[in-house]
């Protein structure tokens, strides 16, 4: 991810709590299944544009089969603060991001055509985390879940420098 943002509070009546804005851009990577030939999958209902029912099973015929899942999403969203005690810091992550994805499914054994399938939509995010602060550094740990057609769930460690 790639992630900006402003403080947009700093305390709240003296309470130890900041908020800040944040717009990032997320590449979640490639995810692969292989079905090799003569398997069976039962699908969970979001394989091909939901063209089988939760629970269908599916043969994978005479050919392997790989379903290749590539995800991207741009976020936007608060992210509140709390100070535990010094230089610690609890932070929950909100908001809503636009995300794209694409299905592609091939058979590299025979050379046949891929099918690709594509979706999007805007659905929210949310995750928490933990960040020590010293000066103008900032190293966190976060977890976060992104609702798409198939969701991404990611840990991430970063090292920040606030200008």
């Amino acid at each position: 991810s790639i992630i900006s943002g402003m403080q947009i509070l700093d305390s709240l009546r003296g309470f130890p709590l900041k908020l800040n804005f944040e717009i990032a851009f997320n590449q979640f990577g490639n995810s692969e299944f292989n079905c090799n030939s003569g398997a069976t999958v039962i699908t969970d209902g979001r394989y091909a544009n939901k063209l089988y029912p939760a629970g269908t099973t599916i043969s994978c015929g005479s050919d392997n089969i790989v379903i290749a899942i590539e995800s991207h999403s741009v976020s936007f969203g608060i992210k509140p603060n709390y100070k535990i005690i010094d230089n610690l810091y609890i932070n929950a992550n909100l908001g809503f991001h636009r995300w794209d994805q694409s299905e592609n499914t091939y058979w590299p054994d025979s050379g046949s055509s891929s099918t690709l399938t594509s979706y999007g939509g805007t659905d929210i995010y949310m995750g928490t985390g933990i960040d020590y602060r010293n000066k103008n550094f900032i190293f966190g740990i976060e977890y976060l879940e992104h609702t798409m057609m198939y969701d991404a769930k990611s840990f991430v460690g970063s090292l920040k420098y606030n200008f």
